[in-house]
């Protein structure tokens, strides 16, 4: 899998994209991808190190190739200079995408756990799924119905009715 294709497996499923009904899927999914992007966040790492290593030994063997005033190159020049190549860029850049993407599937495993735990709990109510919207004003509706229909809530009205008409 590349960087792309899992920056865009992020962006399609994101919070309001998890299905509650499915989140053993989503997890054993999530730890499948963070354990792949781990292992390339690791190889990225290691990558960028020889290559900065390899980069900064070849500024010091040829300074004046790279600009440098002085016979021997320093590291101030060498970290001045590191940034402007290519293939250390180019490193770089693949070890922080690599690394945020590591931290995003961390997050979105936190995020499955905390679904799985409301779940749990019966948070959810069986129509509705994360990312829906629940018209509040109809919720209040229809609570207020059941409330005023309620048996036992009918019958308390009915012994207070009779105990204020009997005064």
């Amino acid at each position: 899998m590349t960087i792309d294709e899992l920056e865009d497996f992020l962006l399609e499923n994101s919070v309001g994209k998890i299905d509650i009904n499915r989140l053993d899927y989503a997890a054993a999914e999530v730890a499948s991808k963070y354990y792949d992007v781990s292992l390339a966040a690791v190889d990225a790492d290691i990558h960028f190190k020889k290559t900065k290593a390899l980069t900064a030994a070849e500024i010091r063997e040829n300074p004046s190739f790279y600009g440098c005033p002085k016979k021997e190159a320093s590291e101030a020049f060498i970290e001045s200079v590191l940034p402007s190549l290519e293939e250390y860029a180019i490193a770089l850049t693949i070890a922080d995408k690599l690394g945020k993407l590591v931290k995003a599937l961390e997050l979105r495993a936190r995020m499955i756990e905390t679904l799985q735990r409301l779940f749990s709990n019966n948070y959810f109510v069986s129509n509705r799924s994360l990312g829906e919207k629940i018209d509040e004003e109809d919720s209040r509706q229809e609570m207020e119905e059941e409330v005023a229909n309620s048996p036992k809530l009918l019958k308390l009205k009915k012994k207070l009715m009779a105990s204020v008409n009997e005064d």
